[in-house]
C-alpha cells in the first residue's frame, strides 16, 4: 500500500483517529490499523479506573487487529490468485474510472469515482465501510492508495481519504474492494467509549 493511514494503536494517546483531543475521537483509520488507544478524556478518570480499562483493551485490541489482519491477508491472496475478470465478474474491482476531489468529511478528502465512459456502475460488491485501494493497473506491483468507501449511487462511488492521490483528475484508476471495517469500527469505538465511564 501507498498512500493511505497507517499507526496501530494500543498504546498511548496520539496515535489514530479522526481527531485526537477528546472522547469523541474516532477508532481508526482507512489503511487496517485499529487505534483503542486512550482519548483525552481518559486523563479526567481515576488511576485505578484508567488502569483497569487500559488492561482490558490491551488485550482485546490486538486479538482484533489480527482478526483484522487475517481478513486483509485473504484479499491480498485473492488478488494474487484470480485474474482481472473473475475479479470484475465478482464485482471486486472497477476499472477505467474517473476521480475527482469533492469536498471533505470530519477532515478528510472525499473523493469522487465514476466510470469514464459516462455509464452508470457496473455490477459492484462495494459498501459503505469497505476498505478499498486505488491504483492504475495492478495494486500489487505498482504504488496503491488507500481509502474508505463513504457511500455509492447509481453512478459514482464516493470515498473518504486522508488526501488525493497525485494526478486524481488524469488518466484512468482501478479500484479494488478490501475487508468491510464496519464491525472493526464499531468494536475499537467501543473500546474508546469506556473511558467515557
Amino acid at each position: 500500500g501507498g498512500g493511505g493511514y497507517r499507526g496501530r494503536g494500543g498504546g498511548g494517546r496520539g496515535r489514530g483517529g479522526f481527531s485526537d483531543g477528546g472522547c469523541d475521537a474516532g477508532p481508526a483509520k482507512p489503511g487496517g490499523e485499529l487505534d483503542w488507544s486512550p482519548p483525552g478524556c481518559a486523563e479526567l478518570l481515576d488511576p485505578g479506573t484508567r488502569d483497569a480499562i487500559n488492561a482490558y483493551c490491551s488485550r482485546l485490541g490486538p486479538l482484533l487487529q489480527m482478526e483484522l489482519d487475517e481478513e486483509q491477508r485473504v484479499v491480498k491472496e485473492r488478488l494474487l490468485s484470480w485474474p482481472l475478470p473473475r475479479l470484475q465478474s465478482e464485482g471486486l474491482v472497477l476499472v477505467g474510472m474517473s476521480g475527482r476531489k469533492h469536498g471533505s468529511y470530519f477532515g478528510k478528502t472525499v473523493l469522487i469515482f465514476t466510470p469514464a465512459s459516462g455509464e452508470d456502475l457496473p455490477f459492484h460488491r462495494f459498501s459503505s465501510g469497505d476498505m478499498v485501494t486505488l491504483c492504475r493497473n495492478n495494486p500489487l506491483t505498482e504504488r496503491a492508495f488507500d481509502a474508505l468507501v463513504l457511500d455509492r449511487g447509481r453512478w459514482e462511488l464516493r470515498l473518504v481519504s486522508d488526501g488525493p492521490p497525485p494526478g486524481l483528475n488524469d488518466g484512468r484508476w482501478r479500484v479494488d474492494k478490501g475487508v468491510n471495517m464496519t464491525a472493526y469500527l464499531r468494536a475499537a469505538a467501543a473500546m474508546r467509549s469506556l473511558y467515557k465511564s
